[in-house]
């Protein structure tokens, strides 16, 4: 996958010793969006999987969703669709920016069609 600014990066990974496997990803500085929120004290609502930050302004949460929906349209671009976008796999980097991650749930889009997702 391309390098993009709202991805987290992947930098390798390392075989242990048991035999299982360790991802090398970038550092995410202020954790998840749930954990920056209550770092900030931001109030927080969840309503199912939709977590609303109370306190924060319309401008940072635009941001936010901005930066988010540049990196979902950019693994649509790729024929990648997520599948698990939620507020533990959005993560802030050390800059204050959004940093999607965890990919682990993952189909391309070829995929998907032929299975009626």
């Amino acid at each position: 996958m391309c390098v993009h600014p709202h991805i987290l990066k992947c930098y390798g990974k390392a075989k242990c010793y048991d035999g299982s496997w360790i991802l090398l990803l970038q550092f995410a500085a202020h954790g998840d969006l749930e954990s920056y929120y209550s770092k900030l004290g931001v109030k927080t609502q969840k309503d199912g999987y939709n977590l609303k930050g109370i306190g924060l302004s319309m401008g940072e949460r635009l941001e936010f969703v901005n930066q988010l929906m540049q990196a979902v349209r950019h693994v649509h671009h790729l024929g990648v669709i997520h599948r698990d976008l939620k507020p533990t796999n959005i993560l802030v980097s050390a800059q204050k920016t959004v940093l999607l991650g965890d990919f682990g749930a993952t189909t391309d889009v070829k995929h998907s069609e032929n299975s009626g997702l």
